[in-house]
């Protein structure tokens, strides 16, 4: 309240009713994968961030944000292998592209990207013989045997897999008829 006179010099009382509004400040922190949306912005780095904007009553007011950003990995390989691949926990038979998507280590998504080839592998090959003891030696893909007995030799297909011939040899007597 304030008493003045008019300038007729009578009393005057001039009230003063005062609202004080005050200046509002919020605060958040947000821990995220990769990116943010925040007021029409997008943030991808961690730091403090203000957006100002005006209380009900027209005072200023400003949010303060504390941004963690961590981040998603991505990994990608290439692998060729024959006959099959064990990826994610799935026996893979097939060429083609395989993602897999885990937990990294700070909580975020892990990507795997395989680039796969699959080989075939040639299937076992089984050769039975029989072999007169006088016509020994007894010749089969550049190898020698004189014994009855299986045998196996191992080479590589035209994909580079391993595979296998079993051969099964017989020797035997010529049975001599005298007549």
């Amino acid at each position: 309240y304030d008493s003045l006179q008019t300038i007729h010099g009578c009393d005057s009382v001039e009230v003063l009713t005062l609202i004080v509004n005050y200046r509002d400040t919020a605060y958040f922190a947000e821990t995220v994968c990769d990116s943010y949306e925040w007021h029409g912005n997008t943030y991808t780095t961690s730091g403090v961030y203000h957006y100002n904007t005006q209380t009900t009553k027209g005072c200023d007011s400003v949010e303060v944000l504390n941004l963690t950003v961590k981040y998603t990995t991505y990994f990608a390989y290439d692998t060729t292998v024959c006959g099959s691949y064990v990826f994610a926990g799935e026996e893979l038979v097939e060429s083609g592209i395989y993602v897999d998507t885990t937990v990294n280590a700070v909580g975020c998504d892990s990507i795997v990207t395989l680039n796969l080839i699959v080989n075939p592998i040639t299937p076992t090959e089984y050769v039975y013989d029989t072999i007169c003891s006088d016509e020994l030696p007894y010749i089969f893909n550049d190898s020698v045997y004189e014994l009855t007995g299986v045998y196996t030799q191992y080479y590589q297909n035209q994909y580079g897999c391993d595979s296998n011939i079993v051969l099964t040899l017989e020797v035997v007597e010529r049975l001599v008829v005298e007549v």
